[in-house]
Parts: structure tokens; C-alpha cells; sequence
């Protein structure tokens, strides 16, 4: 299967799940002769569709970012319990793990991160996002899973815009100087009966960053309709905006007068 992620997809997606990036913007980028840069969770959440890993331990690695209108090929046939997400700049690898859950995980099922102190934040989900959600991944039935995995970035963003503990005071300064905070991987624990779109309204993350070796882990408990959909800690590090624009955005098509 070959796809590309549209400028109007892009939009859609950030807007249902609240990712105001200016990266994934396509005036921010156009004024600067670049190409939209595609959400990571828009990349995961098509590639654990294509490849139907809706349940269990699974992990991610992020290669170099895909850009608006690249060609995105998806090849599971060759690799078994892998799945690769390929494309001209990278793309995904995605591993359904071969082992057992780790207590880390175990313990966060219990319904809290697994480390430090952890916030809540509820959301209030309408039709309209849903819908948008749809047309931005290009998927007629998505299901409520991936729509609530990628929204959990909402609770991530709102962590560094109303910092409370010292990492996320960290973040936050870093960003305000436009160093910009860059998923690398996640690792996800996914109930697979959670996958049809549900018709829940409202959904609780409960989230901790903790600061690591090199760049930070998001963890995050979701909470919708009295169940745990899924846990999942994600893997980030911080590159400036400059670099991010100029190394890894591609060139945008010169206008023809």
C-alpha cells in the first residue's frame, strides 16, 4: 500500500488532536520555502492500522520525519511480527514485542504513570473531532484506540504550557527559546477491544515526564468509559526549531507565475 499525507489531511489531524506545532503548519513552513512536516502520531496511527497491531506490547522507533506529500510505502508481508513503514526522508518501525509485560507496565495499568509525580487531564471528545480524525489519516473507521493515542500528545502539550514540576519548567524554557520537543519511539500496551469508535465523550490522561540520560519519557494512562484503552511511554528529545526547518523539512515547490 502507497500513500501520501495531504496539506489539508495535516491540518485536520493537528486540529482533532489539538497539536498546534507550527512545524505541521503549512503557512509557517510555506513562508519559509518548506514543505509541512507529518505528525508522528499520524504516521503511527496508519501504520498500526496497515498492519493490524491493535493489541498487546508494541514498540515504535521514528526515523527521519516524512513531509507533506511524500510517498509513504508500507511493506509487513517480508518481516513477520515487524512491521516497516518506509519513505523517501524514513518513516516508523514498528515491533510487536515477544515478551511478557514488565512490571513497569503492570504497575501503570493500575491506572498511574509509573514514576514521579503524575497530572490529569480530561477532555471532552465530539463528533466533529472524530470526523476529522477520519479525513486527516484517511481512514473511513479508524476506531476509538488510535484516535486516543494520538490525542494523548493534548495532555503532553498542555504539561509545557502549565508546567508544574521542575522537568516540565525545563521544557517549557526550552521551548519558549523554539527548541522543540521530538518523539524518538514509544512503547504501547493496547487493549484491543477498545479499538471500535466507541461513543465515549469524555477521556482522562494521566501523565508524567521524567528527564532521562538523553531527552525525556512521556508516560501516559488513558482512562475512557471506566477502562484503561492503553498505556504508553513515549521517548523524546528536544531540537531546535531552526534545525528541525532547515535539515530535516524538505524544499517547497517554487510557485510557477
Amino acid at each position: 500500500m502507497t500513500v501520501s499525507f495531504s496539506a489539508d489531511q495535516i491540518e485536520k489531524f493537528c486540529h482533532s488532536t489539538g497539536d498546534t506545532n507550527g512545524i505541521h503548519n503549512f503557512e509557517y513552513m510555506a513562508v519559509r520555502g518548506k514543505r509541512q512536516i507529518v505528525p508522528g502520531m499520524l504516521t503511527l496511527s496508519l501504520s498500526i492500522h496497515e498492519s493490524r497491531m491493535y493489541s498487546g506490547l508494541l514498540k515504535a522507533f521514528f526515523g527521519s520525519p516524512l513531509c507533506e506529500g511524500d510517498q509513504v510505502n508500507f511493506d509487513h508481508s517480508a518481516y513477520g511480527l515487524e512491521t516497516t513503514l518506509l519513505a523517501e526522508t524514513g518513516g516508523i518501525t514498528l515491533l510487536r514485542s515477544r515478551q511478557g509485560i514488565d512490571s513497569s507496565i503492570k504497575y501503570a495499568l493500575r491506572g498511574t504513570p509509573n514514576f514521579g509525580t503524575y497530572r490529569c487531564f480530561v477532555y471532552s471528545i465530539y463528533p466533529d473531532q472524530k470526523k476529522e480524525f477520519c479525513e486527516g489519516t484517511g481512514l473511513e473507521y479508524p476506531g476509538s484506540l488510535l484516535y486516543l493515542i494520538a490525542n494523548s500528545s493534548q495532555a503532553l502539550f498542555e504539561s509545557i504550557k502549565d508546567p508544574i514540576t521542575p522537568t516540565e519548567r525545563k521544557i517549557r524554557e526550552l521551548t519558549d527559546q523554539r527548541i522543540l520537543p521530538v518523539y524518538t519511539g514509544t512503547e504501547l500496551f493496547m487493549d484491543a477491544n477498545y479499538f471500535r469508535m466507541d461513543q465515549f465523550h469524555d477521556v482522562e490522561y494521566r501523565v508524567g515526564i521524567q528527564e532521562l540520560d538523553r531527552g525525556y519519557a512521556f508516560s501516559v494512562v488513558c482512562k475512557a468509559d471506566g477502562k484503561n484503552p492503553f498505556y504508553g511511554q513515549h521517548g523524546l528529545i528536544m531540537v531546535d526549531e531552526e534545525k528541525i526547518i532547515s535539515k530535516m523539512a524538505k524544499d517547497a515547490p517554487q510557485l510557477v507565475h
